[in-house]
């Protein structure tokens, strides 16, 4: 979702034509649509072919030291096999998308627009659906988790893939087309190659938001008495649940070192090797092996592994000399693929049809006008506490900020510590945080709001000492040689070169805290449930009674929330301050 948590921040660049950027706006506005009727449409096919499914007890409570490694192992492998599964589907997603670029350009939509719907929110669908496949299976959970946290990683992964199709240089499309590469061997030795280090950002920022959506699928697993599936999340609910606080603290400490090993031992030597894939205008590969981690030279060094590596790198040039698909044939021309085709059109209309046909009984008659209006109403309430919280936090992290920007040389090589804090889930601390409000009997509506942004203002930090830390060397020098103190030190300085920065950070923390509302707003402690009301509280009361309808609705709700704001307002703002700042103007 990190580090950077922003929908999509690069969606038009600057050099479109207006015919493109239309077209794509177009496209855009066709997959939110889609993506908000096959939302309601799977909450109201969930509850009639399910039924309800209510929350009938509670697993036993484990909290003993002996359970906790096998707790904090099911979450890690867990987390491993959605890496694994979502390259799996990436890659034959790929491969079939190879012929069509109008159906790639349709998918790229929707995967940017998926991006849109709460993490929290994907388990109202597929929990009632894996229940109904298999009931009372145990092996379920593992794969009701992997559902959960599937499309968290997938959908920025396929967006990098999707996008990496136009970072190919067109001479080597060229010579690929005139030694008559097949679709599948232009995919593997073109597409990928040139994927690799967006797929593998893509999958770093988007691991605060996985974590995020493993535990909270953890946490729902464990209200349900027929799946049995350990986990992390469960061992800190079953803390809760009986209000001990010590088993929470011990939890986070074991989560801390899970992410930071996932961190230090795999994404960090993925980002480094990744970059030799990252060319320069000329074609050359950039192979810089300066700040190089220590894994990385381990994996290269150590003579087991050098030969499995060997083995896999054979397997990668045997898989690039299959002939499959297609044979290449003529480009089409950008005026037809611009065109908008008829029948998607037509498909769209049939989808808002058979939406319109399936859900006005149960949006009447189960939910009614009233409560809608209400949903609405409570998204708008969710939205102000989030815009206050991160102003907040954006305008109190300004100085803090700047100060760590502008000694570098010190703060640069601590990046990594800076930047842990946003990566691991603060829903873990959420107990503790009820904890207090119960015993100092405090206000929940109020005390909860801050943790809305007690993980996503990391990200904020980031952005602005990355920001500060990117300015010429000599700017801060000739402002002491020119003695430039105070506002004016801020305003001709600090605040030209800062904006940018914070507003991206601004808008990936409002992402993180949206993503949050759902678990921010709905806290257990022992038996006291502290409850803010709001669109968050909503969907997860909806979510513990088992009504996948109301649990839909708000979810739908929440997604158009999202994806409004950030066309309305994001987007507009980040290009105004572009041009305001560097004079380039997004088209």
């Amino acid at each position: 979702m990190s580090a950077s948590g922003s929908l999509s921040s690069e969606r038009f660049s600057a050099e479109e034509l207006p015919l493109w950027s239309g077209v794509r706006r177009l496209t855009g506005i066709r997959a939110l649509i889609c993506l908000l009727c096959l939302e309601m449409l799977t909450g109201v096919s969930v509850h009639l072919l399910a039924g309800s499914d209510v929350v009938s007890g509670r697993q036993a409570a484990h909290l003993s030291l002996i359970r906790l490694p096998d707790c904090a192992l099911h979450t890690t492998l867990r987390m491993a096999t959605a890496l694994v599964l979502s390259f799996i589907f990436l890659i034959c997603c790929g491969f079939a998308l190879a012929g069509s670029e109008r159906l790639r350009e349709n998918i790229l939509s929707f995967s940017d627009e998926l991006r849109a719907v709460p993490v929290c929110g994907f388990l109202v669908f597929v929990a009632p659906l894996f229940s109904m496949l298999l009931p009372g299976h145990g092996f379920i959970g593992e794969w009701l988790t992997c559902a959960s946290v599937f499309p968290v990683l997938a959908a920025p992964m396929m967006v990098a893939l999707l996008r990496a199709w136009g970072n190919v240089p067109d001479d080597l499309a060229l010579v690929a087309r005139g030694f008559r590469l097949t679709g599948w061997q232009t995919f593997w030795r073109l597409v990928v190659p040139a994927a690799i280090p967006a797929l593998v950002r893509g999958a770093a920022r988007a691991m605060p938001y996985a974590w995020l959506a493993l535990l909270w699928a953890e946490i729902f697993i464990r209200h349900r008495v027929n799946f049995v599936a350990p986990g992390l999340g469960a061992y800190v609910s079953a803390a809760a649940t009986t209000g001990d606080g010590w088993p929470v603290v011990l939890a986070v400490m074991v989560m801390v070192l899970i992410v930071a090993g996932y961190d230090w031992l795999v994404f960090r030597p993925l980002l480094m090797w990744s970059e030799r894939f990252v060319t320069k205008d000329n074609g050359q590969a950039l192979c810089g092996a300066s700040g190089e981690p220590w894994v990385l030279r381990f994996i290269r060094r150590a003579p087991g592994i050098g030969w499995l590596g060997g083995h896999v790198q054979q397997t990668a040039r045997a898989l690039g000399t299959l002939r499959l698909g297609k044979n290449p044939v003529a480009v089409v021309s950008a005026d037809v693929i611009a065109q908008p085709a008829v029948s998607e059109t037509a498909m769209l209309t049939a989808l808002c049809t058979a939406t319109l046909i399936f859900c006005w009984q149960p949006l009447i008659f189960h939910i009614g006008p009233g409560e809608m209006t209400r949903v609405v109403a409570l998204g708008f309430s969710t939205l102000l506490r989030v815009l206050v919280m991160v102003f907040l936090t954006a305008t109190i992290w300004v100085f803090p900020g700047v100060w760590l920007g502008m000694h570098r040389g010190a703060v640069m090589k601590h990046m990594t510590l800076l930047r842990l804090p946003g990566i691991v889930p603060t829903i873990m601390l959420f107990p503790l945080v009820a904890a207090l409000i119960t015993t100092f009997r405090l206000s929940s509506g109020f005390w909860l709001m801050p943790l809305l942004v007690l993980g996503p203002q990391w990200f904020l930090a980031t952005r602005l000492v990355e920001s500060v830390a990117s300015f010429p060397k000599g700017l801060f020098e000739a402002a002491r040689a020119y003695n430039i103190r105070g506002w004016m030190w801020w305003r001709s300085v600090v605040l030209p070169g800062l904006g940018e920065g914070w507003l991206a950070g601004a808008r990936a923390a409002f992402f993180g805290a949206w993503n949050l509302a759902i678990a921010a707003e709905f806290v257990r402690w022992g038996d006291v449930r502290l409850i803010s009301d709001g669109l968050g509280s909503y969907i997860a009361e909806a979510m513990e009674g088992g009504d996948a309808v109301r649990a839909a609705f708000g979810v739908m709700v929440m997604t158009a929330f999202a994806a409004f704001f950030d066309a309305l307002v994001w987007t507009p703002l980040a290009a105004w301050v572009r041009r305001r700042t560097t004079g380039v103007t997004v088209g």
